[in-house]
């Protein structure tokens, strides 16, 4: 509930990077305060933001804008949280708002956010300017026309007058066409001639004076509809300006559409002339078998004749002339593959066969050499003729499409007079005529017409005079121009036309088309001037910027402009883009197009008005975005009357609905005095009745009771009395299908009107339906009015007659039904109604039930509360208003100062360790203390903590969208419960026990309010206790906080969040001998406890017990949390507490109460130290901390623990005593090592050793694994930080968890990971092949590595499957073991491995005992390969004896030298003395490469064959050392060898050497043969080729595939061993198998998988 004027209104945006927000609208009353705020997207950019609202007094301009200054609403102004702009909305209208940022010069083409807001005009009637709210509107339409000469117009209006509307909306007044439509405007500067009387010619002049008369007499608004898209066919200035039109010659592209719809009409006259009599058409078209000969005629007879399509086709013998010319001087062109496309150039006049193509593109792809012609004549002659095939092709094309258009064309043709001239609800016209067409005609022509074939000249010589008429085109974009270059709507008949108007032709701006521009701003500025309002006709199909432009001229003339509009767009974005950018004030709503009541219903609270029951809001709050304001007609002007649609029954009750909508309403002349058809806009030409007081007034005119009149004015009186009281608050109930409750609340006094209306959508028919008692919550004061309606010949009461039954039309007055009665009483008792009986069913409640209630009835009722609960709520509001909330309630007694100072004075005796009870606490820190944890609310779950701050969180989301139907507030409506929730839980705590019982106190009003208002007042009482409390925080705070912004106030509040007294987590006893301050001892249930707040590390895990003080979390937050805050008191007790536990030179990283402690945290001890500085530089008297008395626990490390005060010290010695030992070396244990402590910890990790280097000072690294990124990249990066940046941005980065378990448990679920990935493949095509080998490292453990092949989607893919430790030996029985387990454990079947590679180890091939003889036992078939590179090696056993010889003595020799470090320096020596060049490479793979040196010895014989064998090798080496590493596939392996079918099946004669089968070579060299798959094959790997042809060829693929499956990549494998020795080099005794999986795969971990696992841990 809103419950300020608008001067006390304060709305704020958010601003946001980069968000648009021209589809979003924010509402503003005149006169509000638009704040602007930095969203956090936008911190520290230097924003600049601009708006085109005018400072005051200014004269708007649309893109004038203006940069805006911020200001801060704290002392430090380079806190962006706090920067603002107050902007006040002085002048109604859209206005339009963006900012930038960045070195780019500040425009809307830089903007990165923008925005637009619209404030609400102020309209003023009466001699004093009473202001006339927008909700207060009831608005009435007249037929300008129908009013007759201007001396007569006041007695007819004052029938709006006295039916009790206050806008009267006008057709336009302007001169009117030909066709007498109340919207074709002849001349937009003159008026209606039939306003004038005799020769006195009245200008609009005189109708402004009549509408000032009015508003100044009757109180009485004048608005007035401006038609700014099309005008009149006979608009004079159209004939000297057709350039304002869009006619054939600026609009060349209609002229297709003008053929077609000359062809109509020739065909209509025809018809109507009897030519096709003998096809059935006798001057008329009525029925189906009508409509399929006009389809039959136009699609086999004229449309074909008429050759439309010529107008876009080319003249191929021309163009082709045009080509051989150009063909002869320019050469030929080669030929080229890449080949432009002809397409038709469409000429721009439309002349038949006037098309073109490029004709350089046509050379390029025509005049080309050719072979085959001898002479350069027959070669263009040739070429040309190609061309001309290619233009007739092309105009077939052409042709093709066009027809496609004009079969579409026809059938909206057969639509239109389908509905036109047979189905029921159209006009139903028969006759077949030039007067009476097919259908509408789309053009209009300033001369007679005239024969087809001369029409078709004069669109080319009197274009200019042929314009395009205006219509809708049904579901068509409302911001695109229909008639725009380009268009098909005319050709394809899809504008549904209004004949009698020429669509205007504006352009982009004002020099487009000069003249209609002006005539068109002096046309909205001479009705600006004389009306109130304007009402935009047809504005989505406005050329939106014209509108813009035009109605900012008229708002230059009447600032406070009136503005509505109606759209068809369907869409709330769209139509909030037509808004914001037209400053529409209120978009025209009807009641007719709902289909029955409860869409009624629906539109009446959509609409407008916060719910019954709805919450308070403060004065300052977030502009949230709005739809448009509605003015709710029960029927506008150019829709059919209710008594056509529905029934007469209906008129009074639907009305009665519109009447209760917090919004504008508004209905159309006649609906009151009972009219039975439509009011015609085109066709009407009778004049209104005028006003008379008379009970049985005249002829021609009409009076109170003369058809609803007496009803409607009580309805509108009803409607202007709610919104002008403050009844803003609706609630509608659907009682049944035909009967609705609309409830309107007055939220400050809490009275209710409540209307029922029983609807009549449909004819009577169903019979009676039940109808439940209406059930009140406080008791009924009067009946406002009860009405029935019945025809006169209704004997029996039955309401059967919907129709009138005898209505005559009068021929010169519009005139109502006289046909039906309406018995309507005002003000009666209860006691007295013809509708209720009263029945009393309680204290406070009270039920009325139905006596007779028929359909077409309606019945209103104020209801008012108890006086029991009024009392209630006169107490909650004096609790509210003593409560910082600025909530302004009407309030008739006054507020208590007494009450008020209760409350403050409990306040400021909270301590911020209360606040943490009041505000905070988690559910397990609250069942800590006994109490049973956070408010469960059924159908939403637990609240997030127990405190104010867990309702106020959730109280904050639903507060500004009222949304009532929240579980919190349906749990409030209920019960109790939560009421006395709130008080029990801090009457139950010591320190909150007053303002427990004061809450207690004072919630107990809303025990006996009514139950829909609880959630409210509920709100408003703990909304105010919060925020005293929050301001009772800040200010036990510093001046930092205190003046802080916003936003430092509410990251205060962690202080309190996280730091709180929890008695099974408490710190250790402080010394007796510490000097004051010292806590409090306090005792509960004979135990004593400290009064001593604790940091929780995180909530809610880590908020009790054992786990809620952590050293490192403590002292990392303690500055953040306390010290910055001002808490020296509570910061200087942590430090002590923390001190009294120092052991082994560290302080315990899980507290425990210190009896319990753990010291397995390096850093903590450098954190607290860190902090003690801090506390030293900050708190008052800081150095003072230094000589404090700390009882110590433990003074040696085996020391038991001490009672407090038996062992003090003061803390600097402690500190001294910690730094010492870190320089002596620690090195201990923990006490309890093992699962009982920690269940995850390793054996090794309960050793805790620290160490100082004593060059660097640094903490020596033990080379301990992952601990690089603790101990060195982390450190180095907090270095770099403390240089380049600040202490603050080097404190952020040590809260990156880097420690050595931390790294070793991702690495360990990246790593499983990435195995579950490759197991799953193989899994899904279960086929693999094994490569592994095993080897030593430098540590001497035996590693076997495992890798797979296998198929992933389209390729063969090679991963690691596992790395692993051989803790005995290494024999094939082991190997299989280690293997088959790790199958085991991942799903995986021995048989659907088809090879293993290894090399020729006999533990791997042993015969009896090797690994391949097991995996056999599980799998026969499995294949064994050996290793490429070890064949080398097999093959230097089998050479021939001498070179052999030769070879090992070589071997012996170089041995030698490289046996010992000086061998190999003196033979360095010895070849440069000999100026030979030794090279030593070496590999372990080949003899051939220790064959390093060549010079002469004595034995010729050896030196040759050593030199015959260094060559050969050398080659052999190259060979190897080319195939280890990491090759694609095993066949690159083979290619360095040799060449087959497989690794490349299109080499000519593949099949010389394929060893396949006679058909299978006859597959390959088909194969071979496909260029398609050749060209694919250049662009795959050989596996993924392989793959692709399967479908194909089978055979060959599954061969190909085999040798692609049975690999020996154990290169790659044997690479990999690399990384494993780098690994362990320095690391004895750790395993290194997850690095190396993830170090070598190249799969992609599924992170999103790996952290669904995990729970956030807040510290660790």
């Amino acid at each position: 509930m809103d419950l300020y004027s608008a001067t006390s209104l304060k709305r704020v945006i958010t601003l946001a990077d980069g968000e648009n927000l021209s589809s979003q609208l924010y509402r503003l009353e005149k006169g509000q305060i638009l704040q602007f705020r930095l969203g956090p997207s936008l911190f520290g950019k230097n924003i600049k933001l601009f708006c085109n609202l005018p400072v005051k007094d200014a004269e708007f301009l649309r893109d004038g804008y203006r940069l805006l200054q911020w200001m801060s609403d704290c002392t430090n102004t380079s806190d962006d949280t706090a920067l603002f702009i107050d902007l006040e909305t002085n002048l109604s209208g859209s206005f339009h708002f963006y900012f930038t940022y960045g070195s780019e010069k500040p425009s809307l083409e830089t903007a990165k956010g923008s925005g637009y807001f619209l404030v609400d005009p102020v309209l003023k009637v009466g001699p004093n300017d009473e202001v006339l709210p927008l909700n207060c509107i009831q608005c009435q339409t007249v037929l300008s026309k129908c009013l007759g000469p201007l001396p007569s117009w006041k007695g007819k209006l004052r029938v709006a007058m006295e039916s009790g509307y206050n806008v009267i909306h006008f057709t336009p007044v302007q001169r009117l066409g030909g066709s007498r439509s109340a919207y074709s405007i002849r001349n937009q500067l003159q008026t209606n001639p039939s306003f004038n009387v005799g020769d006195k010619k009245h200008t609009v002049e005189d109708v402004g004076k009549l509408i000032d008369e009015m508003k100044l007499e009757w109180n009485v608004l004048s608005i007035c509809d401006i038609v700014l898209n099309h005008t009149a066919n006979e608009a004079d200035w159209l004939l000297d300006h057709p350039e304002a039109g869009y006619n054939l010659d600026n609009a060349p592209y209609l002229r297709p559409a003008y053929l077609l719809d000359r062809v109509l009409h020739h065909l209509a006259v025809d018809i109507g002339a009897g030519k096709y009599k003998d096809k059935g058409l006798e001057g008329e078209a009525c029925t189906e078998e009508h409509l399929s000969v006009v389809r039959s005629i136009l699609l086999d007879d004229l449309l074909p004749a008429v050759r439309i399509e010529e107008l876009s086709m080319v003249n191929p013998e021309e163009l082709t002339r045009q080509f051989c010319e150009l063909a002869r001087n320019r050469g030929a062109f080669p030929y080229s593959s890449q080949l432009d496309h002809l397409a038709i150039i469409q000429n721009p006049d439309f002349k038949r066969f006037s098309s073109t193509v490029d004709i350089e593109a046509a050379l390029r792809i025509h005049n080309i050499q050719r072979p085959n012609c001898q002479t350069e004549e027959e070669r263009i002659a040739e070429s040309g003729q190609w061309l001309k095939e290619n233009l007739i092709s092309l105009n077939e094309a052409k042709k093709s499409e066009i027809w496609s258009h004009l079969h579409a064309a026809v059938s909206n043709v057969l639509a239109g007079m389908r509905y036109q001239r047979l189905q029921h609800d159209g006009p139903l016209i028969k006759e077949v005529s030039a007067t009476h067409p097919l259908v509408p005609q789309y053009f209009y022509q300033a001369f007679p017409e005239a024969s087809l074939e001369e029409e078709e000249e004069m669109m080319k010589e009197k274009g200019e005079h042929i314009l395009a008429h205006n219509g809708w085109v049904i579901g068509d974009d409302p911001l695109r121009n229909f008639a725009k270059p380009g268009t098909l709507v005319y050709l394809r008949r899809e504008l549904i036309a209004w004949g009698d108007s020429v669509k205007l032709r504006y352009g982009e701006k004002a020099e487009d088309s000069p003249f209609l521009w002006e005539h068109m701003r002096k046309y909205v500025e001479e009705v600006a001037k004389n009306f109130h309002g304007i009402r935009l006709d047809n504005c989505h199909s406005t050329p939106i910027h014209v509108a813009e432009y035009l109605i900012d001229c008229a708002r230059r003339v009447r600032p406070d402009l009136f503005v509505i509009a109606e759209l068809f767009t369907n869409s709330d974005a769209i139509d909030n883009v037509f808004v914001n950018r037209l400053g529409i004030t209120s978009l025209i709503r009807e009641a007719m197009a709902a289909h029955d009541s409860h869409e009624q219903g629906r539109l009446i609270y959509r609409f407008g008005g916060d719910p019954v029951g709805a919450f308070f809001q403060p004065p300052i709050r977030p502009l949230v975005p709005s739809i448009a304001h509605a003015i709710f007609m029960d029927v506008t002007h150019d829709n059919p009357s209710p008594a056509e649609k529905r029934t007469m029954y209906d008129m009074i009750a639907s009305s009665a609905l519109v009447a209760m909508a917090f919004c504008a309403t508004g209905s159309n002349r006649g609906y009151d005095e009972l009219v039975p058809h439509h009011i015609h806009v085109v066709n009407e030409e009778r004049t209104y009745a005028s006003w008379s007081e008379e009970v049985a007034p005249a002829p021609g005119l009409v009076s109170l009771d003369c058809g609803i009149i007496r009803v409607k004015k009580a309805l509108n009186d009803l409607h202007f009395y709610l919104g002008r009281n403050g009844y803003n608050q609706v609630f509608v109930d659907q009682m049944n299908p035909d009967v609705v409750a609309v409830t309107r609340h007055n939220p400050n006094t809490h009275k209710s009107v409540i209307l029922v209306s029983h609807t009549v959508f449909n004819h009577l028919s169903n019979g009676p339906k039940f109808l439940r008692p209406l059930k009140l919550q406080g008791h009924v004061d009067e009946v406002l009015f009860e009405c029935r309606i019945k025809h006169k010949k209704d004997e029996d009461n039955s309401r059967h007659v919907g129709k009138p039954l005898e209505f005559v039309k009068d021929p010169t007055i519009i005139n109502g039904t006289d046909e039906y009665e309406v018995n309507f009483r005002k003000n009666v008792q209860v006691f007295e109604s013809e509708i209720f009986n009263r029945v009393v069913t309680g204290d406070d409640t009270e039920e009325l039930d139905w006596k007779d209630f028929p359909p077409g009835s309606i019945v209103a009722v104020t209801v008012s509360l108890h006086p029991g609960s009024l009392a209630a709520i006169s107490q909650a509001r004096q609790i509210i208003q003593t409560l910082p909330t600025k909530y302004v309630i009407k309030q008739e007694s006054t507020v208590s100062s007494k009450k008020s100072e209760e409350f403050y004075d409990i306040v400021s005796k909270l301590s911020l360790a209360d606040m943490n009870i009041a505000l905070f606490r988690c559910k397990e820190e609250e069942t800590d203390s006994g109490r049973p944890g956070t408010y469960d609310i059924p159908g939403f779950g637990p609240l997030v903590y127990c405190g104010l701050q867990g309702l106020l969180s959730l109280l904050s989301e639903i507060r500004p969208k009222n949304d009532l139907g929240h579980p919190l507030c349906g749990n409030l409506r209920d019960g109790n419960w939560m009421l006395g929730y709130v008080t029990d839980r801090l009457k139950a705590n010591e320190g909150t026990f007053a303002l427990g019982d004061w809450l207690s106190r004072n919630l107990q009003p809303l025990y006996n309010i009514p139950r829909y208002l609880i959630p409210a007042y509920f709100d408003a009482i703990i909304t105010g206790v919060y925020l005293a409390l929050l301001k009772q925080t800040w200010n036990l705070m510093n001046r930092f906080v205190k003046e802080g912004s916003t936003f430092v106030k509410a990251l205060a509040l962690a202080s309190i969040q996280f730091c709180g007294m929890v008695r099974t987590a408490p710190l250790p006893f402080l010394s007796p001998n510490l000097k004051d301050p010292k806590p409090e001892i306090k005792a509960v249930g004979g135990q004593k406890y400290q009064d001593c707040i604790t940091i929780s590390a995180g909530l809610p895990h880590f908020s009790t017990g054992y786990v809620r003080n952590w050293g490192r979390d403590t002292f990392i937050s303690l500055r953040g949390l306390l010290l910055l805050n001002g808490r020296f008191n509570e910061a200087r007790y942590i430090i002590l507490g923390f001190a009294a536990c120092l052991r082994h030179g560290l302080i315990p990283n899980l507290l425990d109460g210190g009896l319990k402690a753990r010291y397995n945290c390096r850093d903590a001890v450098w954190w607290w130290l860190k902090c003690i500085k801090e506390y030293i530089e900050e708190a008052p008297e800081g150095k003072d901390i230094l000589d404090d008395l700390v009882s110590r626990l433990y003074p040696t490390d085996d020391a038991s623990p001490l009672p407090q005060g038996v062992r003090d010290q003061p803390l600097k010695e402690v500190m001294q005593e910690a730094v010492q030992r870190h320089f002596q070396g620690i090195s201990f244990r923990e006490r309890g090592a093992g699962y009982a402590i920690d269940s995850h910890m390793t054996n090794e990790g309960f050793n805790v050793r620290v160490g100082v280097d004593w060059q660097t000072g640094k903490l020596r690294n033990r080379k301990k694994p992952h601990t690089i990124a603790e101990c060195l990249i982390l450190p180095a990066l907090v270095k770099v930080s403390e240089i380049m940046f600040d202490t603050k941005t080097a404190t952020a980065l040590q809260s990156i968890p880097v420690s050595n378990n931390t790294i070793s448990r991702r690495i360990e679920d990246i790593a499983s990971d990435i195995v579950m990935q490759v197991i799953e493949q193989i899994k899904l095509t279960k086929m693999f092949a094994l490569q592994l080998d095993e080897s030593t490292d430098v540590s001497g453990e035996a590693q076997v590595i495992v890798f797979v092949r296998y198929q992933d989607c389209s390729d063969i893919r090679e991963n690691i499957l596992f790395c692993q430790n051989l803790q005995s030996r290494t024999t094939g029985e082991e190997l299989f073991q280690v293997i088959d387990k790790r199958f085991a454990e991942g799903g995986i079947l021995w048989d659907w491995c088809l090879s293993v590679c290894s090399d020729g180890a006999a533990a791997l091939t042993g015969k009896n005992n090797g690994l391949m003889a097991w995996i056999r036992k599980k799998n026969p078939k499995v294949k064994w390969l050996h290793c490429i590179i070890h064949r080398q090696a097999l093959a230097s056993k089998r050479m021939n004896a001498h070179l052999h010889e030769t070879l090992n003595e070589a071997v012996k020799v170089i041995n030698f030298i490289k046996a010992r470090p000086l061998n190999s320096r003196m033979f360095k020596l010895l070849c440069q003395e000999m100026t030979f060049r030794a090279s030593t490479r070496s590999s372990y793979v080949s003899s051939g490469a220790k064959i390093c040196i060549q010079f002469t010895f004595e034995n010729q014989d050896w030196v040759c064959r050593l030199a015959y064998l260094a060559d050969i090798f050398d080659k052999l080496n190259d060979l190897n050392l080319s195939m280890q590493g990491f090759p694609d596939d095993e066949l690159s392996l083979n290619s360095k060898i040799t060449q087959d079918w497989i690794q490349n099946p299109f080499v000519e004669d593949v099949t010389s050497s394929s060893g396949l089968s006679d058909k299978l070579t006859e597959n390959l060299i088909e194969l071979a043969s496909d260029r398609a798959l050749e060209l694919k094959f250049q662009n795959v790997t050989v596996s993924q080729f392989w793959l692709e042809v399967k479908g194909e060829y089978k055979e060959l693929s599954e061969i190909a595939m085999s040798a692609c499956y049975h690999s020996d990549p154990l290169t790659f494998v044997k690479c990999h061993f690399r990384n494993v020795i780098d690994q362990n080099k320095h690391r004895n005794r750790l395993s290194v198998q997850n690095d190396l999986i993830i170090a070598v795969s190249d799969i992609e971990p599924r992170f999103d998988n790996i952290l669904a696992k995990k729970q956030p841990q807040v510290s660790h």
